[in-house]
């Protein structure tokens, strides 16, 4: 059903659109047909700090925040390897570590790696943030507030396929909230390049089959950057506004729409 539609889309639509230059590119290699009619977009999202963003104070440790659903497919077994790592080569920084995870219940894999992991007291795993009855505060704005609050944000890409042409919406989130990232992303070197030009730090799986089992050592070695500007500056905002809006999405659109238009028209 899913490659008739898409075939249906490719065959008839004046416009159609995929939200990854891969997803594009391997659309055009099943539906030649589609040729120029087919355009990517980065969808984005509205800043939601549209007054100004939330001071934040420094904390006592190094916490670095993973918010989102986990899944066999994207885990915290490698951040698991990074913590082991650094507390076997530079315990210094493991005792100053945390990670502290929020969303829904913890995958099989990343539950099995901690509770057997000697770094098991350095994860908090808080579940779900709900409204509060007493302040009214939804969980949105506590979830966001969390964001904020951490020193570095953790993002996992997942490890399937579709991964590949995929980029999860929870980096757009990220990006508005000013603070250091941390991506491990898996064979999507659009998603790479966009953490890298904001200046964020990124581990790439994937790229290298034979030494797959370097990745955590790379994540801990990231870590221990920032570990290395916590101490000296306490890792301030960045003050960079994220650069993918809803706005910049519609006026893609609308100059896709009319070229749409443009080429529709009869030739005289």
């Amino acid at each position: 059903m899913q490659c008739a539609i898409e075939k249906l889309i490719c065959d008839k639509a004046d416009v159609a659109i995929w939200f990854t230059e891969q997803a594009l590119a391997s659309a055009k290699a099943r539906h030649s047909q589609l040729g120029s009619r087919g355009k990517f977009l980065i969808p984005g999202i509205d800043n939601p700090f549209p007054m100004r963003v939330p001071p934040r104070s420094a904390s006592s440790k190094l916490v670095l925040g993973h918010f989102g659903s986990l899944s066999t497919t994207r885990n915290l077994a490698r951040a698991v390897e990074a913590f082991e790592y650094l507390g076997l080569h530079f315990p210094e920084i493991l005792q100053d570590l945390e990670l502290h995870v929020y969303g829904g219940p913890l995958d099989e894999i990343s539950q099995s790696r901690i509770q057997a992991s000697i770094t098991r007291s350095h994860f908090q795993h808080f579940g779900r943030v709900e409204a509060d009855p007493i302040s009214g505060i939804s969980g949105r704005q506590r979830i966001l507030a969390k964001m904020r609050s951490v020193d570095v944000l953790l993002l996992v890409h997942g490890e399937e396929a579709i991964c590949e042409e995929y980029i999860p919406s929870k980096l757009y989130e990220y990006l508005w909230m000013q603070r250091p990232i941390l991506a491990q992303v898996h064979r999507n070197p659009q998603m790479a390049r966009m953490l890298k030009a904001l200046h964020h730090r990124v581990v790439e799986t994937g790229v290298d089959l034979r030494d797959k089992d370097r990745y955590g050592v790379e994540i801990a070695e990231n870590i221990k950057a920032y570990w290395v500007e916590w101490k000296n500056s306490s890792l301030p905002d960045s003050g960079i506004a994220s650069p993918y809006t809803t706005e910049l999405a519609v006026n893609a659109l609308r100059v896709f729409v009319g070229e749409a238009v443009a080429a529709s028209q009869p030739k005289c």
